[in-house]
């Protein structure tokens, strides 16, 4: 029992650290654009990619993984107390979960609002706010991974 929801606690995690990686790349991308007119597409594109995305792909695999990782480490009698790693890993689940994805989302809506209003510096502005948050959730994701794996 505990291998198959070791399996679908790392599957989720893969899918998580893969959209936040694939999400990140393309925010650089966006910001990157000097034509503002394709800046402006790649960044109406990539916000509506994340409003589908994140509610359908990210959310529901980070509450699948903070279940079964639960789930198998009380399978095992895994003492919570005696594992700093298990710590670090509902710390930063914490942090992405309700501090990351309101964060995309409100910046998500601010993106689409200054472009609808025909404000694409303002959308920029938003999306380079956007990618730092991004980077920044990307390499607590990439921690959170070393820490379950190397169990220090």
């Amino acid at each position: 029992m505990y291998e198959t929801l070791v399996f679908i606690h790392v599957v989720a995690a893969a899918l998580i650290v893969g959209a936040a990686a694939l999400l990140f790349i393309l925010e650089l991308r966006a910001v990157a654009t000097r034509d503002a007119s394709l800046a402006a597409k790649r960044t109406r594109s990539l916000a509506d990619a994340g409003n589908y995305a994140g509610p359908r792909l990210v959310l529901p695999a980070a509450l699948v993984l903070v279940a079964f990782g639960v789930w198998a480490a009380a399978d095992i009698d895994l003492d919570f107390g005696d594992n700093p790693w298990l710590h670090v890993g509902l710390a930063v689940w914490f942090i992405a979960v309700f501090v990351g994805t309101p964060l995309h989302a409100l910046n998500g809506k601010s993106v689409e609002k200054a472009l609808d209003a025909g404000r694409p510096d303002a959308a920029r502005r938003v999306l380079t706010r956007e990618t730092v948050v991004s980077g920044a959730e990307l390499a607590l994701l990439i921690f959170a991974v070393w820490a379950m794996v190397a169990k220090p």
